[in-house]
């Protein structure tokens, strides 16, 4: 049976601003929209106001802060940058660990348009793993990792079967915006949209950054046998 359509979950963050109003008469003292240089800031944030992003993998290392940047490979003195991004939902039932979780790609060549299986097969793509929707359908990360393949043999050796690169320890997964129908599995989302920033070290000396755009595809989604 279908899911039933819900709204799409709209997680944007801003960034986060804080003030303080300079003491006494305005003709006496700086503009009052200015804070007073000679006192601490001490003002509390507007409640509706959040972050600008928000780590759900934050990795082993020190927090690199995102930027807008395609994710790009540096490897061996050469740059590879992956141009565009896909995602797919997996249905809680088809999933092993019972939550939905999302399929994320990210790819350079081939056709354009969501992957399908007749498709032209890209240069190289980029694999997350480890994202899912909690109990109120906001993305969190578990076990994350990246897998990068290279089907032109331009960083991995032609003789390696499969001809892969991996996170060199724990990657940093940073969240700055999500619109995910959780009930919509098998079903298009045109406004479907997840920004995520990637940041790791590989195998083989490799650094990957960059943030991740990804439009939603229904042809990634995966839902449970039928009956």
């Amino acid at each position: 049976m279908t899911p039933p359509l819900s709204p799409p979950l709209r997680w944007p963050m801003i960034l986060l601003l804080a003030g303080v109003l300079a003491c006494g008469d305005s003709t006496d003292s700086p503009d009052a929209s200015e804070p007073d240089a000679g006192e601490p800031d001490t003002s509390e944030p507007d409640a509706d106001e959040e972050p600008v992003d928000v780590d759900i993998s934050t990795g082993e290392g020190p927090r690199v802060e995102p930027t807008e940047t395609a994710p790009t490979l540096e490897i061996g003195g050469q740059s590879y940058v992956f141009s565009r991004a896909y995602f797919g939902l997996t249905h809680p039932d088809a999933s092993d660990s019972g939550r939905t979780e999302l399929y994320i790609e990210a790819l350079e060549g081939g056709d354009e348009g969501c992957p399908t299986e007749t498709g032209a097969s890209p240069a190289r793509n980029m694999l997350v793993q480890g994202v899912f929707l909690d109990d109120e359908g906001v993305p969190g990360a578990e076990d994350a990792g990246l897998i990068i393949l290279d089907y032109m043999g331009d960083f991995v050796p032609p003789e390696a079967n499969p001809p892969v690169l991996r996170n060199d320890g724990s990657p940093q997964f940073t969240l700055v915006e999500a619109e995910i129908c959780e009930s919509c599995v098998g079903e298009p989302q045109p406004e479907g949209f997840l920004k995520l920033f990637v940041a790791s070290d590989t195998t083989e000396g490799g650094v990957i950054r960059g943030m991740i755009e990804a439009t939603h595809c229904e042809s990634l989604d995966l839902l449970p046998p039928a009956g």
